[in-house]
């Protein structure tokens, strides 16, 4: 297996814009916990619209890009806070309060709250004429924060096998109809003089899958490891597994 590597906590201080921002020790990570896909929440509060946006980004470098596509998409703004974690343990973490006199943490302290990393989410806001104090804020920004996660389904990822299967086109009906029955995910099919299909299955199914594969193709069938992938974690029945 392929060792992926991470961080152990250490704070330290970096620019005004990019927060607090927390490096970590190297260890070996075969699963963690994520955002399934994008998630947006709009309230307004005390006359002032506020939007959040959630998104899963493993690299820091997804997590600026993220945020440089909604500020793209609200120029005008009264401000936009965020906060992301990023690496597979959370080697990353930082706030930004955009101009208020909070915002960011109680967007990370959201985060938190859901044990997510590979994270980003930013709250924008637009005023509405209505000053809500400290507390308003930090209240205002952290609940958008946690209701743009929430839509975000955080979920477990764990690492996953990539194989290519390749056999005869007789067996070809047998065996789809077979992985279709299996927490497989199936991807390019190509035909040539056999016929080879991409699968992907998790660790802790692959030698179950691979045997019942090549019984079903009675010798019949060349597996070859191509790679392998996060992805989030399936259930028997092929439904993402929520936190």
């Amino acid at each position: 297996m392929t060792a992926f590597s991470d961080a152990v906590m250490i704070i330290s201080r970096s620019t005004e814009r990019e927060g607090r921002r927390i490096h970590t020790a190297s260890v070996n990570i075969t699963e963690y916990c994520a955002l399934e896909r994008e998630g947006i929440y709009e309230e307004t509060i005390q006359k002032s619209r506020f939007i959040g946006y959630a998104s899963p980004a493993l690299e820091e470098k997804d997590a600026l890009a993220y945020l440089d596509r909604i500020h793209a998409l609200h120029p005008d703004a009264s401000c936009i806070c965020h906060a992301y974690v990023s690496g597979l343990s959370g080697a990353v973490q930082r706030f930004y309060d955009g101009h208020e006199p909070v915002g960011g943490m109680p967007i990370l302290d959201a985060i938190r709250k859901r044990g997510v990393t590979g994270s980003v989410c930013a709250v924008v806001r637009y005023f509405g004429g209505i000053k809500l104090g400290m507390g308003g804020l930090a209240r205002a920004f952290g609940n958008v924060a946690i209701a743009a996660v929430d839509r975000a389904h955080p979920c477990r990822y764990e690492l996953c096998s990539v194989y290519e299967l390749t056999f005869p086109y007789e067996i070809q009906g047998k065996l789809d109809y077979l992985l279709s029955h299996l927490p497989v995910r199936m991807g390019e099919t190509r035909f040539s003089q056999d016929v080879s299909l991409s699968i992907t299955v998790d660790l802790r199914r692959e030698k179950d899958v691979l045997a019942q594969a090549e019984n079903a193709c009675a010798g019949a069938l060349l597996i070859e490891k191509t790679g392998e992938v996060y992805l989030p974690r399936l259930e028997d029945d092929g439904t993402v597994t929520s936190l």
